[in-house]
């Protein structure tokens, strides 16, 4: 049988609704399997039909890039949030005749569906230096009802290996202000992140994982109607290095956190534990913000990617709750 899929995602499995996360190799199609229950699997594969995905590259000369992305669901009713990113910047992009940076889809059990994407990069190089990253987020409209305040196994992401996209003229359609670098950005801290200071400080732990994010160590955040803004800590451990293009998002839309800056940009230091400020606005007058179940995430996208480290990867932080006082 002919393969359609050709990539390696990761592979999510929960159980008793506790994230866990493993590599799978086996030159297989790309496949997610994620726990819902103890009794319940819900499965998926998801990859890119054309361009033709043996070579993974994208071409730009001008004209809108096109994409035949397929999802096959499981054996279980889900839905999904489709996300692509272009050198680390959310790319806005059109399904049919509807433009957004987020695409959902409901799929119904053992379904299939292949989506038609188009989209012209809103920044790119002229050269062969530009990466895409596409990813499926799991459930992306659910919220944590009654005492349950976890978001469990959904909004995780299950994402593909990046695309080169070669372009033979610049664009660039976002500021130039809406990226700030580390060095630039004062409210930072630095530590070492070695096995005594991480076990003595909660918030880095132990992981396996190359780079791991939590937003105010993965605790519900109170907003403060009456003050203009809110003061929170954004914690990233990196076991690897590697430069990264991190953003944040309140319910599913990306906010200019970082002193008015949307994105940015850390060149991480293997064993080095990060502690970023952040600031949302708080005030009733927040678009961003609604009246209730709101929540708040983060996520780190590899730039200046090595396309022989298969190690480097997108990461997103656990959603979290935002209430209002």
């Amino acid at each position: 049988m002919k393969r359609h899929f050709i990539y390696l995602i990761t592979l999510l499995m929960m159980i008793l609704l506790i994230n866990g996360c493993a590599s799978d190799n086996k030159e297989d199609k790309p496949s997610s399997k994620i726990k819902l229950r103890q009794e319940m699997f819900a499965t998926f594969s998801h990859g890119i039909l054309a361009p033709d995905p043996e070579i993974r590259e994208l071409s730009y000369n001008g004209k809108d890039i096109t994409v035949q992305y397929n999802i096959t669901n499981g054996e279980q009713d889900a839905s999904f949030g489709l996300l692509i990113f272009v050198n680390g910047i959310l790319q806005p992009y059109r399904v049919n005749e509807n433009n957004t940076t987020m695409y959902k889809i409901k799929l119904s059990k053992n379904q299939k569906l292949t989506i038609p994407i188009s989209f012209k990069p809103i920044q790119v190089s002229k050269n062969n230096d530009n990466t895409v990253n596409f990813l499926l987020m799991l459930n992306p409209s659910f919220y944590p009802e009654g005492e349950i305040k976890s978001f469990g196994h959904n909004h995780t992401i299950s994402q593909l290996l990046p695309w080169k996209l070669v372009s033979n003229i610049e664009s660039q359609n976002i500021s130039s202000g809406s990226i700030i670098a580390l060095e630039n950005y004062k409210f930072t801290q630095i530590e070492n992140n070695n096995t005594e200071s991480a076990e003595s400080n909660p918030p880095y732990n132990k992981s396996d994982i190359p780079l791991e994010m939590s937003i105010n160590s993965n605790t519900a955040i109170v907003l403060d109607k009456d003050s203009d803004r809110c003061t929170i800590p954004l914690y990233i451990s990196s076991r690897i290095s590697g430069k990264y293009r991190v953003s944040i998002y309140i319910n599913h839309k990306l906010i200019k956190a970082f002193d008015g800056y949307d994105y940015i940009d850390v060149d991480f230091k293997k064993d080095i534990a990060y502690k970023l400020l952040f600031n949302i606005d708080s005030s009733s007058h927040n678009k961003n913000v609604n009246e209730s179940e709101n929540f708040i995430y983060a996520m780190a996208v590899p730039v200046d990617y090595d396309y022989n480290n298969s190690d480097i990867e997108m990461v997103k932080s656990k959603t979290i709750i935002l209430k209002s006082n």
